[in-house]
């Protein structure tokens, strides 16, 4: 049984599911129940997008959208990194920046947003506003990132980077 979309119900993968259906999108679900949508790089400056939209939390009640990208930063780029993250995250606030350590030492600055939903529930078009909204955030994010005059350098994935990436434990 379908349930209106602004009916108030219980957070789950089947909402993220009929977000992304309802917004024709292909993405993949690990066995986790998380679920990853690629965006393709338009030009050779842009970033090709990973966004993760995952139910996360003991109960499963968090929604979360990260945003991720296929370039990668060395890690003497730290400081550097974390200056461009704290700059977004002030001026902007929306969506949270922040650089991750891989395992093998090297950099990625994520963007992500978290909404809880366990005490009073959720409706579908909830949902959805905010995967749009995050998800819109990200890229608005690396627009940004692009524009600064201390914008750090990137080396980008190569396919079998990003495949170990994507089958990885390594993610924040």
């Amino acid at each position: 049984m379908t349930q209106a979309s602004n009916e108030v119900q219980e957070f789950g993968g089947h909402m993220i599911e009929a977000y992304l259906q309802a917004k024709d999108l292909h993405y993949y679900q690990s066995c986790v129940g998380e679920y990853l949508v690629l965006f393709e790089a338009r030009t050779t400056i842009d970033t090709a997008s990973r966004v993760q939209i995952v139910s996360e939390g003991p109960d499963g009640s968090i929604l979360t959208v990260r945003i991720r990208t296929d370039r990668m930063f060395e890690p003497e780029q730290h400081a550097q990194l974390q200056a461009v993250c704290d700059r977004w995250n002030g001026e902007h606030r929306w969506p949270k920046a922040f650089v991750h350590v891989h395992a093998s030492g090297s950099l990625e600055l994520v963007a992500e947003e978290h909404l809880a939903t366990r005490e009073a529930g959720i409706h579908q078009q909830m949902v959805d506003k905010f995967c749009e909204v995050v998800t819109a955030g990200g890229f608005e994010f690396w627009e940004w990132v692009r524009e600064q005059d201390t914008a750090p350098l990137a080396f980008q994935l190569s396919d079998t980077d990003l495949t170990r990436l994507l089958g990885s434990d390594d993610q924040p």
